[in-house]
């Protein structure tokens, strides 16, 4: 059958680059099937043209095997970060030239001839076994959906003529020779690729066809997931034997004419699924974060730090961008991250208030874990300021070196106590002590 394929309008196509922003590894996945079509019951031709002429034939044909497709496929998976109402991009392509279609079978053909000449020598003589091999493809580019190719073999020079020259005893010698036509007509059109996951199917109906799901909410480390492909195929597959037998006595040549024996075994159209295949794509998973923090009452004019880890859960690498949206009195350092799977990092936040009074903010956490590509951590704080010491009144007179409204009476206690303020206290009493140091004249 090589040779015989013809193919129709093969496409191969990837995710476009602009489809996602992030991509989980791609996995390989194979696709395969036998179709056992040909194992059905044995063909018994009886004896032709009759069991009473000179010369009969009998053939038992036997076939088995079927018709065999092998191709190499990719999973592929994609998602947009930072908007969880994206779904999952997911699309089966395949690898160009990997795809084979063709037939294996082996069909056995037992022949036997019964001989009757006139009564003076009656019997059968089996002569043969031979088998017929059949295995014949050719390649094509899968996933071959929407599309179709078919084979054929119809060709009377493919085999050659089976021919034998037996001496069934002295003086009778049988010379035969059979031609064998195998006609076999296949056909394999691409339907569907069934792609079920964790919360729903997908069905890929053509080539380069992307196909969405919905991403699940539980923080996956992957996404598993099972494919089997879908095709209707075709298979006919006829036998045409066409003897000739000639016995050659002591009383003269008989020869029985050569004449075709069809011979038909599958004429058949199923819609075939191939066997399940089962595969997951790592995915990256941010393990739950805190969600918010308090920094309490912070000085004016210091800062204080908050460390905040993430880890990792997943299976593929966790990456993303960190900011600050709210007051500026906060900052984070640094502004990415990236953790290995089982891995973790981390960044700074600083709060530092050059103003009194609450000041608020959330930290913005944007990955490429799909499950949750956006997390905020809530960010609270108090700018504070220690109010000045109270400042001590002026100094006044003490009640009692005060003179009282309307009295003549003047307090004498207490006066070390002195408003330095009032300066001129100070010197009226120097003038008074000048005055009680001089000596009294004598008259």
């Amino acid at each position: 059958m090589a040779g015989r394929i013809a193919t129709t309008g093969l496409l191969v196509l990837a995710l476009p680059a602009s489809a996602g922003e992030w991509q989980s590894d791609p996995q390989e996945i194979h696709f395969g099937d036998t179709d056992e079509v040909f194992d059905v019951l044995g063909f018994d031709s009886g004896y032709l043209p009759s069991f009473g002429s000179p010369i009969s034939v009998r053939f038992h044909v036997t076939p088995t095997g079927g018709i065999v497709t092998d191709m190499d496929c990719e999973s592929q998976l994609q998602w947009q970060s930072a908007d969880p109402s994206e779904p999952l991009e997911h699309l089966v392509v395949g690898v160009p030239g990997s795809g084979w279609f063709g037939v294996d079978a082996d069909i056995a053909i037992e022949a036997e001839v019964h001989i009757n000449i006139f009564g003076l020598w009656t019997g059968s003589v089996p002569l043969w076994t031979e088998h017929l091999i059949m295995a014949e493809g050719a390649a094509f580019d899968p996933p071959l959906l929407g599309e179709s190719l078919d084979g054929t073999v119809n060709n009377q020079n493919l085999i050659d003529p089976l021919e034998y020259d037996v001496t069934v005893f002295l003086g009778l010698d049988l010379v035969m020779s059979v031609n064998v036509y195998p006609e076999l007509t296949t056909r394999l059109e691409g339907l569907q690729i069934d792609s079920d996951g964790p919360v729903g199917s997908v069905y890929q109906s053509a080539n380069g066809a992307v196909q969405t799901m919905a991403i699940p909410g539980n923080r996956p480390q992957e996404l598993p997931l099972t494919s089997t492909y879908w095709a209707e195929q075709t298979t006919v597959l006829n036998l045409v034997l066409e003897p000739s037998v000639r016995l050659d006595t002591l009383i003269g040549p008989f020869e029985l004419l050569a004449f075709p024996i069809p011979i038909s075994f599958v004429d058949d159209i199923v819609v075939q699924s191939f066997e399940r295949v089962e595969y997951s794509h790592p995915l990256p998973a941010t393990a739950p974060l805190t969600e918010g923090h308090d920094f309490g009452d912070v000085d004016l004019g210091t800062l204080v730090n908050l460390e905040i880890p993430f880890e990792n859960v997943g299976l593929m690498g966790l990456e993303g961008s960190i900011r600050i949206d709210g007051d500026g009195s906060y900052t984070v350092y640094p502004d990415t991250i990236y953790a290995q799977p089982g891995a973790g990092d981390g960044v700074v936040v600083t709060f530092a208030p050059n103003a009194p009074g609450i000041r608020a903010a959330d930290v913005v956490f944007e990955s490429n874990d799909p499950s949750v590509p956006i997390q905020l951590i809530s960010l609270v704080g108090n700018g504070w300021s220690e109010p000045p010491d109270d400042e001590p009144a002026p100094d006044t007179p003490p009640d009692d070196l005060r003179v009282q409204s309307g009295s003549s009476d003047l307090a004498t206690c207490g006066c070390s106590i002195v408003n330095p303020g009032s300066w001129w206290w100070i010197v009226v009493f120097g003038v008074i002590a000048a005055r009680r140091r001089r000596p009294l004249k004598r008259s």
